[in-house]
């Protein structure tokens, strides 16, 4: 690629007439330097040799000047602009101008002076189309955007079209009358001109300053353009180890798009459903999904939701969206863990930059810039935000940017010291800062990307999970952040299971997801629902496939998400689904060696402070023990104290010293382990997410020894922080409130926790995948999970693996360090 700047026109013209320095050598502005200009540097030399001429202030160096010279007096010509063809500073004012000959002797000689900078020349900055193509009965207006380099009073620009293969062939002309200096957009549906379809050249320029002309090739076509339809898209962002080709070749699919305004938010919905509940949102025009499937009326999209940069797989009506194609120029590659851009053009990589993106803050998580791909939209003015002001910005996902770094006016100069030292990190407030001057041979900024990149430019941004979560849980949860440091998610666990002798000890609990022994008041006569099912194979019947699993080891936990309640009242009809079961239905968990339940979950609310009660009456009527909510539970087994305690997402943000307290609570009463149940997370998110990483940050700092998660209703990954396993969601295990279950995917875990006399040596996590129904292959829910066989576990497990940093096996070893 050639070096992307306005280069010095490096004219020498001898003079007749002398000018005076005491050295031999000086550089001298003949007048005010003025951008877009013809500025005259006046130069006297003792000898031939090579000249180097730069331009700065306090805070950097604008431009470069370079060539050689011949002895004698001379003029070089300079167009008033920096090294990339912007013009140098905001404002007029005085800047520093410093010159270096060097003889062909190797003597040497400097000359340094001020140099005045006036206003700049009045030109046309740019001319971007927004497509290469204008049809001309679209109902999607095609336009040019231009922007003036200064207010032009009662001037013009001339907008010309000749045909491609004769220039002189003029078949249409029109003068635009600009007011102001913010970027404007012209619009034409060629209608209106002689043109047919065919191949042109189209040329602006504003009056007066035709030297400055830009120029760009337009096609006309008849008609409207094809719509095409919207399909499975597959991978959207490229994967590590790619080539350039194979990036460029993601970079360049079509887009399936929101076809709503740039600034306006399409809710992903957790079902086919607009009452199902809201995932998150994603920007129209210019966010692109992955699309998983198309069904009926409904579109199954990955994307990443505006609110926080968590990564969600939801529904959005297919009637919303439609498919772009990408400019086939060039291209941004995003990495938010590198904090790096790196540009593309037609293929290959041309030059990478350190950039700043979001970082989130409390209460504002929504200045995580998102992950995902985009398109370039249109350019925006200006802004200034906290003492900041920011240039050049291109919005390419709602309101979040790529602009300049921001700069603060300091004595009439630009000062951006302190923002570029943040280049490499993350510290803007969700848009992406790019450096406001070159950094190497390439000559690219944010103000080449400004007046270069055509629109429709494909824009990835890579996520970083890792990162992302450890800030957003930071800031999420106001733990200290020293704990964040402390307990990270560590990347890697190979550790190898020892034997162990006859003096170990072994404490074996299984642990199971949402289990609803219940229904929604709707589904009660339903002869396929879980109350008829239970009347007709009796109490034993949903968990006759596991019972022997759970005979045989000391302890069985799950999550009994539901209210046992005898009638209706009080029922919570603000809420959408409501499950409940009798108060006799605890047999079903008891006849099945349950021995444990936790109750901190959404649907233990859903009859109210009554329902509550009488689901606390109901457990301890039926003699089956609880936690949660508040409640701890301590068992002693083999001579070893075990505490169990469990909180809601939602309760903890209203009280977070809570959490700790009671881990804190347990081991003060003496507990050898501390269980901790986590009811959290993004319903059918396949990811864990930050809120969720910052809860089991809190969790083993204070003081658990292992963590386990619920509500997704789906399988999520395993993480170890500082030895502590974290298993971030069960998914379902027999959910009697649905009738049509999403997923059939689950997950038991058999912990063995291994002690040798009161030492605690670790634990082995067994990975039992399981089928909620023993009809999921007919899509049915027939209410009696089993354990998950061949394709089937293997999936479940990939699924796991997918949300985990290491590799995942059906057994691990996580020992603790004496």
């Amino acid at each position: 690629m050639r070096r992307l700047w306005v280069g010095l026109l490096g004219l020498f013209v001898c003079l007749g007439c002398a000018i005076a320095a005491a050295d031999g050598f000086s550089v001298i502005p003949a007048g005010p330097i003025s951008g877009y200009g013809e500025n005259y540097l006046m130069i006297q030399t003792p000898g031939a040799g090579t000249l180097e001429v730069t331009i700065g202030d306090s805070y950097a160096v604008y431009r470069h000047l370079t060539g050689t010279v011949e002895a004698g007096e001379g003029q070089w010509i300079w167009d008033g602009l920096a090294d990339d063809g912007q013009r140098i500073g905001q404002y007029t004012g005085t800047y520093q101008l410093t010159a270096e000959w060097i003889g062909a002797d190797g003597a040497s000689a400097t000359d340094s002076r001020s140099v005045q900078m006036e206003a700049s020349r009045q030109v046309l900055l740019f001319a971007i189309p927004s497509s290469p193509v204008l049809y001309l009965e679209n109902d999607e207006v095609w336009f040019v955007e231009l922007q003036l380099s200064r207010s032009a009073e009662n001037g013009r620009i001339r907008m010309q079209v000749c045909a491609a293969e004769d220039p002189s062939q003029v078949v249409f002309t029109r003068d635009i009358h600009p007011k102001g200096t913010d970027v404007f957009q012209y619009h034409w549906n060629g209608r209106n001109a002689a043109v047919t379809p065919g191949h042109y050249t189209v040329s602006m320029w504003l009056m007066g300053a035709s030297d400055r002309t830009h120029m760009f090739p337009l096609e006309v076509r008849a008609g409207k353009p094809p719509v095409q339809e919207v399909q499975p898209t597959g991978e959207i962002l490229p994967r590590n180890g790619m080539s350039d080709e194979e990036i460029w070749a993601v970079m360049q699919k079509p887009s399936v798009v929101v076809d709503i305004r740039p600034v306006a938010h399409q809710k992903v919905y957790q079902e086919p459903s607009l009452k199902s509940n809201v995932l998150g949102t994603l920007h129209g025009q210019t966010q692109a999904l992955e699309v998983l499937e198309v069904s009926g009326k409904w579109v199954r999209i990955n994307a990443w939701r505006h609110e926080d940069g968590e990564f969600i797989s939801g529904y959005v009506p297919l009637k919303q969206l439609k498919v772009v194609q990408p400019d086939a120029r060039y291209g941004l590659l995003i990495d938010k863990e590198a904090q790096t851009l790196t540009l593309f053009e037609e293929g290959r990589s041309v030059t990478t930059l350190p950039i700043s993106s979001g970082l989130p803050a409390k209460d504002r998580l929504i200045r995580e810039t998102a992950a995902g791909c985009f398109l370039t939209g249109d350019r925006l003015a200006d802004f200034t935000s906290e003492g900041y002001h920011y240039r050049w910005c291109i919005r390419y996902d709602g309101g979040n940017l790529i602009h300049s770094v921001g700069t603060k006016l300091v004595n009439r100069h630009s000062d951006s010291t302190w923002q570029n030292t943040q280049l490499g990190q993350k510290a803007s407030h969700g848009c992406v800062r790019v450096p406001r001057l070159p950094m190497d041979e390439s000559g690219i900024d944010a103000w080449w990307l400004y007046t270069h990149l055509p629109y429709r430019t494909r824009v990835i941004i890579l996520d970083d999970p890792l990162t992302r979560r450890a800030q957003a849980a930071a800031a999420q949860t106001d733990m200290d952040p020293a704990i964040a440091t402390a307990y990270p998610e560590e990347k890697q666990h190979d550790a190898a299971i020892p034997a162990f002798g006859e003096d170990v000890r072994e404490i074996v609990m299984t642990f199971g997801g949402d289990t609803v022994i219940g229904t929604r008041e709707i589904w009660w006569k339903q002869e396929d629902a879980f109350p008829a099912y239970l009347e007709r194979y009796g109490m034993d019947y949903p968990f006759q496939a596991l019972r022997e699993l759970f005979a045989a080891d000391d302890l069985t936990m799950v999550n009994l998400e539901c209210t046992l309640k005898a009638n209706r009242d009080y029922e919570d009809k603000s809420k959408r689904y409501r499950f409940r079961g009798m108060p006799s239905w605890t047999q079903v968990l008891t006849g099945s060696s349950v021995e444990l339940v936790n109750i901190a979950n959404n649907h233990y609310i859903d009859y109210g402070p009554n329902g509550k009660k009488t689901t606390r009456d109901a457990l301890t009527q039926g003699g089956l023990p609880f936690s949660g909510y508040g409640h701890t539970y301590i068992a002693e087994i083999k001579g070893v104290k075990i505490g169990f305690a469990g909180i809601r997402e939602t309760m903890y943000l209203k009280d977070k010293p809570k959490l700790a307290a009671e881990i804190q609570g347990l081991r003060a009463a003496g507990c050898d382990l501390v269980i901790y149940t986590c009811h959290w997370g993004v319903e059918y998110s396949p990811q864990h997410n930050s809120l969720q990483l910052g809860m089991a940050q809190v969790a083993v700092a204070a003081g658990a020894d292992l963590v386990i998660g619920g509500h997704p209703h789906v399988v999520q990954g395993i993480s170890v922080l500082r030895e502590v396993p974290v298993v971030w969601s069960l998914g379902n295990l027999m959910f009697g409130g649905t009738i049509e279950l999403s997923t059939f995917d689950g997950l038991l875990v058999r912990a063995r926790f291994k002690f040798r006399d009161d030492t605690y040596l670790g634990c082995l996590l067994e990975l039992l995948p399981v089928r909620t129904s023993g009809r999921a292959a007919e899509g049915i829910n027939d209410y009696r999970p089993v354990p998950a066989e061949g394709e089937d576990a293997q999936r479940i497990l990939q699924l796991i693996q997918a949300d985990s940093l290491f590799p995942i096996a059906q057994t691990l070893w996580f020992p603790r360090t004496p």
